[in-house]
């Protein structure tokens, strides 16, 4: 079990696909200290919401891009996104 900061608000029971989006954002240290950062993951909860989109979210954190491998990471991630919502 991991403290996710008293604003973090966990998804239904049955809503796996939330669920593991969480717990790979947990992996990472993403916690919900304030309301600030509780508002910004609050759209992690939607439909589109799993472990694709909390990749993006993770390779898209500064701490996670201070290599060159790890911005060119964050850039093809930024890519991917780009087309899936050019497909869409």
């Amino acid at each position: 079990m991991v403290n996710m900061g008293k604003n973090f608000r966990p998804p239904r029971h049955e809503n796996k696909r939330a669920w593991e989006y969480w717990r790979l954002l947990a992996e990472h240290g993403f916690r919900f200290n304030t309301e600030g950062e509780a508002a910004f993951h609050r759209w992690g909860e939607g439909p589109g919401s799993g472990p694709d989109q909390a990749q993006q979210v993770i390779a898209a954190c500064q701490c996670h891009t201070r290599t060159e491998g790890q911005r060119l990471l964050r850039t093809i991630a930024r890519n991917q996104q780009r087309q899936r919502h050019r497909g869409k």
